[in-house]
């Protein structure tokens, strides 16, 4: 009978070591798990060895996975910090994600947690895009300010301006713009500051 904190090593298709506290042959909630593939956790666990409540799973390749687990599946996902970005979960429709170049989004997502829907994109020179996603590219309608006040309303089509959309150069003029696939077809003038 284990009893007392330890370290075992297991003959599994799965875990190598599990190292905890065991009270009558049963581990505390609080674990360490080692994998045969080199990925860790450090948590909850069950009877059963599965993880159940807060953990958080280290993968081998540098993804971090912050959540609450049911029967070793992601209950509610709280974070996930990979080589390329942070994502924080912020409600199940909403996130935040923080760029290894700087880029900071807020806003829908989808399953591969790419901007999805509306969101808002900042990126590190000081520009903004605001507007809707599709697959982690501009697409739809979407308002974007340059870092140098300059500005575009209108249309986008896969992450480039396409169709017609209002333009201003900061304290100068505005000029209806007619783009295809973010080069200009037509333009209007509109008026001058």
């Amino acid at each position: 009978v284990r009893h007392g904190k330890g370290k075992q090593t297991l003959a599994d298709d799965l875990i190598l070591t599990i190292e905890g506290t065991w009270i009558n042959d049963y581990l505390l909630e609080t674990v360490k798990i080692t994998y045969i593939d080199g990925s860790r956790y450090f948590g909850h666990v069950d009877f059963a060895m599965e993880r159940n409540g807060p953990g958080i799973f280290y993968r081998p390749n540098g993804d971090v996975i912050n959540a609450i687990w049911h029967e070793d599946e992601i209950k509610i996902l709280k974070s996930i910090t990979s080589q390329n970005n942070k994502v924080t979960i912020i409600n199940e429709n909403k996130c935040r994600i923080v760029y290894s170049d700087g880029l900071i989004y807020c806003g829908s997502y989808d399953h591969h947690f790419l901007p999805q829907g509306h969101g808002k994109m900042m990126y590190p020179d000081g520009s903004l895009y605001l507007g809707f996603w599709k697959a982690g590219k501009r697409h739809g309608y979407g308002f974007y300010v340059g870092a140098n006040r300059d500005y575009y309303s209108g249309p986008w089509y896969e992450d480039v301006k396409h169709g017609i959309g209002l333009c201003a150069n900061y304290g100068v003029q505005v000029l209806w713009i007619e783009w295809e696939h973010d080069r200009v077809k037509n333009i209007w003038h509109g008026y001058d500051y």
